[in-house]
């Protein structure tokens, strides 16, 4: 039985998917860092949970086993579905913070101490990213938190901030992205309105206040974490970036270069986007960068080395258009190319 905790705690929150090896370092790094909890939410493939429950106090390590894989977007549905429930049983105060991460993400050293050092200063956030890095040290392109330029063009200063201290914006993307040199500055913060879940501190008495929201588990993998935090911006919490706190991410697990693999999740992108898109921009400009990012993925396919990896790639891409005009969003992973 865990002993419910007066002070304010800090936990972590761990989706994995048959990667034992990645999830290993993840929960070696959480335990270093010390974390008050550790929920791993683990995706279909069974992995025993009995050597690292031997490592830690009493109920310290909480492990939900999934029968079926329901991707990022549903176990991190699940897992924070469970710390609202501790929060709500007493067991864990809602005056407490979760941080989520991938299996192949981890804290750097003393990132935890640096969060704690600053918990006064950041009540007023409903959350806070942490700067995510690659193993190089070089900002995580995946994980750059969102400026929405087009529903808050104040945001163009922290772009052109940016800009003025290395080099300009290359790529449509780095328009309505926290410029990577910002990132990778100790001292920087400030203001975003989209942040990935990998270093992502939420704020649970912010979540109490706004209903306990939780991700979209249809979504499966992609876009449920834009979704999400840019719900939780509309609903009136404020997101902060925090370029002390650090995470790293083996962003390699999921391209090489530059092409999806594996690519069924191409899929997921192509579906995905069409909702990020409408609702960060709105009715009218988002179906244009929709079909703006169509025409990019569509010509990538082309780039795969096989003639069967660009046949699947092409399929995975048609078969999301098909679910999106339609208004599916319960396709089976199994139904899509496993190239």
């Amino acid at each position: 039985m865990v002993e419910p905790m007066a002070r304010t705690a800090v936990v972590a929150l761990v989706v994995t998917c048959n990667r034992p090896e990645k999830l290993a370092i993840a929960l070696e790094r959480c335990l270093q860092e010390g974390f008050d909890r550790i929920w791993v939410v683990n995706n279909g493939a069974w992995i025993d949970p009995a050597p690292w429950r031997s490592r830690v106090d009493g109920d310290r390590l909480a492990w939900l086993q999934l029968s079926d894989n329901l991707g990022g977007a549903g176990g991190f549905e699940r897992g924070l579905a469970q710390v609202y429930g501790a929060c709500r049983e007493g067991r864990l105060p809602w005056h407490s913070w979760c941080v989520l991460l991938d299996d192949d993400a981890y804290p750097a050293p003393g990132c935890l101490d640096r969060f704690r050092s600053r918990l006064d200063g950041y009540g007023c956030f409903g959350a806070v990213a942490a700067a995510v890095l690659d193993p190089q040290g070089r900002a995580a392109e995946v994980n750059r938190p969102i400026l929405n330029v087009f529903r808050r063009p104040g945001r163009l200063r922290t772009v052109l901030r940016g800009g003025l201290q290395g080099p300009w914006p290359r790529q449509v993307r780095d328009w309505y992205h926290v410029p990577s040199r910002l990132i990778e500055q100790p001292g920087h913060g400030c203001a975003v309105d989209a942040i990935s879940f990998v270093g992502l501190f939420l704020n649970l008495q912010e979540m109490q206040r706004l209903g306990c929201p939780l991700p979209d588990p249809r979504l499966f993998i992609y876009s449920d974490d834009t979704l999400f935090t840019w719900g939780l911006r509309r609903s009136g919490a404020a997101l902060w970036l925090d370029s002390d706190l650090r995470f790293v991410h083996d962003t390699a697990t999921g391209y090489a270069d530059g092409l999806v693999r594996p690519i069924w999740k191409l899929f997921f992108l192509t579906r995905n986007s069409w909702a990020v898109y409408r609702s960060l921009t709105g009715p009218l400009l988002g179906p244009l960068l929709f079909g703006l990012g169509l025409l990019s993925k569509w010509l990538t396919c082309g780039r795969y080395p096989t003639a069967g990896e660009r046949q699947a790639a092409r399929r995975a891409i048609g078969l999301a258009l098909e679910d999106l005009w339609h208004g599916r969003r319960s396709r089976p992973l199994a139904e899509l190319p496993q190239g």
